[in-house]
């Protein structure tokens, strides 16, 4: 999509999120963000509405499922959404033990995979409905090349985008295209806490 006039983004209270919300700010789009951190949000949005965009802001984990999918409702049914960057990432670090990676396990998965899919699919019937659209999720270079310590980062990873390449093909025939970006190393709060070289 080349123009996408209302965007939705998750994990926008920090890192990639937050810098990619201001990237897309401007007069005569619509911002719809989220995030669990309630006054990064809001400082996000604050910024992107001084560049001229309009934007809502919601409070919501990925985790919740419900919760999500009603809000990512209200603003299609506001303003319909062209383009969903699914975002949202945690990682546990990484551990030197198989214990601590094992302990984490779940919760890496729970926002990684399943949040993706969570912010994912109440938008895809709506975009098939109107014969076009962009999903966008962020993966990354470990779910090319698995990192040690961060087995499960980068399972989920992994996972995400294969999700996305099989998803691609899909939803094609109905207008709608994926993109699946694979960062590296970026400065982020996730990457503040690596004490080596990246």
């Amino acid at each position: 999509m080349k123009d996408p006039a209302n965007i939705l983004i998750t994990g926008a209270s920090s890192g990639i999120g937050a810098a990619l919300a201001i990237a897309c700010a401007r007069a005569g789009r619509t911002l719809y963000l989220t995030g669990r951190n309630k006054q990064r949000l809001e400082a996000i949005a604050d910024q992107c509405r001084a560049h001229g965009a309009l934007v809502e802001i919601a409070c919501i984990d990925v985790k919740e499922k419900k919760e999500l999918a009603a809000w990512i409702h209200q603003c299609d049914s506001h303003k319909p959404i062209d383009l969903i960057i699914a975002n949202a990432g945690i990682s546990a670090g990484f551990s030197q033990t198989i214990e601590e990676n094992y302990l984490n396990a779940d919760e890496v998965f729970a926002v990684n995979l399943q949040g993706v899919l969570n912010t994912l699919h109440p938008i895809i019937p709506r975009m098939i409905a109107r014969e076009k659209g962009q999903l966008a999720i962020i993966s990354s270079l470990a779910g090319i090349r698995a990192l040690p310590g961060a087995p499960a980062y980068s399972a989920s990873k992994a996972a995400v985008r294969f999700y996305g390449d099989a998803l691609r093909g899909e939803l094609k025939p109905y207008g709608i295209t994926v993109s699946v970006i694979c960062p590296g190393w970026i400065t982020t709060p996730l990457t503040d806490k690596n004490d080596f070289p990246m």
